[in-house]
């Protein structure tokens, strides 16, 4: 039995075969995937998608000043200064069920702060008026599915 042993450990302390080869080799190689190669590296363009540097930037800024902007903010702080303490994940959340058209984002976003809010007041406890209003808030948010309204859905002003 202690022969077993002692036979386990030694087989245990030694290195193994790849870095004992390694450390052997005059010149050891490299592991595999890291090796660079410099005479490829920065030469090459691609000038069919990117064309002209100019003209790329010019398309990039037209077509940023053609965006719809987004006129309710979404971000943690904005909720904040609203009286609602939006949490990473309700960020995430909501940038998840959030229809992608900024006007109708804008509608739904609207009537999810409503919703908080109603949904707050109703709440005799101080203490869980947040979790409450965020509770039915992102209720309604989850069973509407808001990506699949009809745009006539956000002309409405009553979501």
């Amino acid at each position: 039995m202690l022969d077993l042993i002692a036979e386990g450990m030694e087989i245990r302390n030694q290195l193994p075969i790849q870095t004992a080869v390694a450390i052997a080799a005059p010149n050891p190689q490299p592991p595999a995937m890291i090796r660079s190669y410099p005479q490829t590296r920065n030469n090459h363009r691609n000038s069919v998608t990117m064309g002209d540097s100019e003209d790329y930037t010019d398309e990039i800024s037209k077509s940023a000043v053609s965006a719809t902007p987004a006129i309710v903010e979404l971000s943690i702080n904005a909720f904040n200064n609203d009286g609602l303490e939006l949490t990473h994940d309700d960020l995430i959340f909501l940038r998840h069920h959030l229809p992608f058209d900024p006007s109708h984002r804008d509608a739904a976003l609207a009537r999810y702060r409503e919703i908080w809010h109603e949904a707050m007041t109703e709440e005799p406890a101080e203490h869980r008026k947040q979790n409450k209003g965020r509770f039915v808030a992102n209720t309604w948010l989850r069973t509407t599915n808001l990506k699949a309204l009809p745009p006539k859905y956000f002309d409405k002003k009553d979501i």
